[in-house]
């Protein structure tokens, strides 16, 4: 599974602000930026120099994992849970380590579970000044792009597979979770043609495709699609029963029946013509705790398991 996010542009005070920010382009004592997001016009947004770099502390990171070996991306509570390796716990660590003495604390934009895998998501901290030698040292001195190369410089020696896209500064009333327009799950899968014989995926494509064989009926998958679609209790999708009942929207799902591909493709010859790649995408403003993975469940109708 992969999960994106999109993000939007919003209003924080009573002049226009970017939600998240780029690149800024210095000039004059000015910074603009060049927005362009879903459903919002091209603009050009224009603010302070020092009004963003002397009160803004919080820090946002841009960043995808394959989720395999962690376990989801918040850190779990608990005493039980404290030799568990999440996402979050290691950014915070190397966060800690490198840059801020005091602890930092990362608030994630969207949750996933373990073994999920993120082509982009994003989390917000806020470190804290700090003494040292009788001096006052304030976080927002640290240039952003600093962060993102020293960040990516030891996931990369300790073998993580965590990458920081991008490091900005926002206002500190910014609330990544909250400026979310959409959350986006893809699915892919990979259809076997022949008998049990024909040869799998391979092995780069391991615990990035599930392998489903033939026949596979898509109008029937199709149809399941449409009755989730829609604004319905979705408690029953959950992995963990007795938790308060929630109603969420699927404002888009998202059948794209196009043709993937396998990994370099073009070198795998011997299997091109025996396997065939197809992605689902279910888009929400938000999922409920644990629901992303049951929804990938929905292919049973289309390969006649139910």
């Amino acid at each position: 599974m992969l999960v994106s996010l999109i993000p939007i542009v919003d209003k924080l005070c009573d002049v226009p602000r970017v939600g998240w920010v780029f690149d800024f382009v210095t000039g004059r004592g000015r910074i603009c930026h060049e927005v362009e997001s879903t459903g919002i016009s091209k603009q050009i947004l224009v603010f302070p120099v020092e009004e963003i770099l002397q009160t803004t502390m919080r820090y946002i990171l841009f960043f995808s994992y394959v989720g395999t070996r962690y376990s989801g991306l918040q850190i779990q509570k608990g005493a039980q849970m404290k030799n568990v390796q999440t996402i979050q716990g290691v950014l915070e660590s190397l966060l800690h380590r490198l840059f801020f003495p005091n602890k930092v604390v990362m608030k994630t934009c969207s949750r996933t579970d373990t073994g999920v895998h993120a082509l982009m998501n994003t989390a917000s901290f806020d470190p804290q000044p700090y003494e040292h030698n009788n001096r006052t040292y304030e976080p927002n001195q640290i240039k952003t792009g600093i962060i993102t190369k020293s960040l990516n410089s030891q996931l990369a020696k300790a073998n993580h597979q965590i990458r920081i896209w991008k490091t900005c500064r926002v206002t500190d009333d910014f609330i990544a979770r909250k400026k979310v327009a959409s959350r986006s799950y893809v699915y892919r899968i990979c259809l076997k043609h022949g008998n049990q014989l024909v040869a799998g995926p391979s092995p780069f494509e391991l615990q990035r495709v599930l392998v489903i064989m033939q026949p596979f009926d898509f109008d029937k998958f199709l149809e399941t699609a449409e009755l989730l679609s829609g604004t319905h209790d979705f408690a029953n999708f959950m992995m963990q029963k007795g938790l308060k009942q929630a109603i969420n929207t699927v404002l888009t799902v998202s059948i794209n029946i196009k043709r993937g591909s396998s990994v370099i493709e073009e070198y795998q010859n011997l299997s091109k013509n025996q396997l065939e790649f197809w992605e689902i995408h279910f888009s929400s403003k938000g999922f409920l705790w644990r629901q992303a993975f049951p929804l990938g469940l929905d292919i049973s109708p289309g390969s006649s398991l139910i």
